[in-house]
């Protein structure tokens, strides 16, 4: 998290974007976590913010931050105040994808059971791989 956030990627060594974000002022506190020296958002709001292209472009990073979810109220409370059905869709699309068939199926049950019209789509342009425990 920045003061202008401008969406710009640097890249880490190792290979691992950073990418600058949406202003803190205009970010809750209580998602921001701190890392060393830096602001970084909570892996659930994270997720409600990944734009397509970078589920397209970081598609394995992407991934692998999928796979450190853990359950989805902190995620459908975020979706369900801000009223995200796109989102949901989205994000849907994209556990079912990542292999997690029931945070999929717990998202598209939950915002429709609040009365939303949500419509799953996969936005990755490529086969996630299966990996073990």
């Amino acid at each position: 998290m920045v003061t202008r956030g401008t969406r710009n990627s640097v890249e880490l060594l190792g290979g691992n974007p950073l990418f600058d974000s949406t202003p803190v002022a205009q970010t809750d506190k209580r998602h921001i976590v701190q890392v060393g020296p830096r602001n970084v958002l909570q892996l659930t709001v994270a997720l409600t913010r990944a734009a397509d292209v970078f589920l397209q472009t970081y598609a394995v990073d992407a991934y692998l931050a999928l796979r450190h979810f853990r359950g989805t109220p902190g995620l459908l409370r975020l979706l369900l105040e801000n009223g995200h059905s796109d989102i949901a869709g989205r994000l849907a699309g994209t556990f079912r994808a990542a292999h997690q068939p029931l945070v999929a199926d717990d998202i598209l049950a939950t915002m429709r059971d609040a009365g939303f019209h949500v419509a799953e789509y996969n936005p990755f342009h490529v086969e996630l791989p299966q990996l073990g425990g």
